[in-house]
């Protein structure tokens, strides 16, 4: 790994154990001590090709088939789910944004909403959207507040 994810945690308030990682995520347990709510956690930092992140979509998609709890993943995709997440730019291409969206689809997650910034990353003339918090179902039905 080159250091492009940190996951730093309070280890008085978090427990966190490390599953599996790559080059572009890292997968947990989290326990939090006081509330004993347990959830799993994934950190991601999607690599800048297309293809290359082929392999994160996949990872994705077998961890969804082997988590049964609440599940937490978040971070640079590097990628956008549609046309209004980079309206100023080149135009969106459906390769672009297909294999996450069937991603998320597959695995049957919902985006957290944002509060405030809608882009996060731009260079002064393309602005876009990639940075996400995506939840599972049973997040929905087990931690409605967050």
């Amino acid at each position: 790994m080159r250091g492009r994810i940190w996951v730093v945690w309070n280890p008085s308030i978090i427990n966190f154990t490390i599953i599996e990682t790559s080059a572009q995520h890292i997968h947990g347990q989290v326990d939090l001590q006081v509330s004993k709510v347990k959830f799993q956690f994934t950190a991601v930092y999607g690599l800048h090709s297309i293809t290359v992140r082929t392999s994160l979509w996949k990872t994705i998609q077998q961890l969804s088939t082997q988590i049964t709890e609440s599940w937490l993943i978040m971070g640079d995709f590097n990628s956008i789910l549609t046309a209004e997440d980079r309206p100023i730019g080149s135009q969106v291409q459906l390769a672009e944004t297909r294999d996450f969206q069937e991603c998320i689809n597959d695995c049957h997650l919902t985006e957290l909403p944002t509060v405030r910034r809608k882009f996060i990353w731009t260079n002064g003339q393309v602005f876009s959207r990639i940075d996400r918090a995506l939840i599972n179902v049973k997040w929905v039905l087990h931690m409605p507040i967050v």
